[in-house]
């Protein structure tokens, strides 16, 4: 679509976490750390904040998804 901002990372890509978003909401903050990966479920661009914001989905050890939102692209990096 005309003017529509490219995806830096691709819904179903794997990404990985370079830092923590600030602001997280505390019932995620023992779900993330930083060098964790997830995929990504959802994207959309904030112009609040200026840059895309993740969903993504992180595996869990004992099994199953938890699906963390709006984690700024800047925290982000290429698994």
């Amino acid at each position: 679509m005309p003017g529509e901002t490219p995806q830096v990372f691709p819904v179903g890509g794997t990404v990985v976490l370079k830092r923590m978003p600030p602001g997280l909401n505390p019932a995620y903050a023992a779900y993330l750390f930083k060098g964790i990966t997830g995929v990504v479920e959802k994207v959309v661009y904030s112009t609040a904040h200026g840059q895309r914001l993740y969903t993504l989905n992180i595996p869990q050890t004992g099994g199953g998804l938890i699906t963390v939102p709006q984690i700024p692209e800047n925290c982000l990096g290429s698994a």
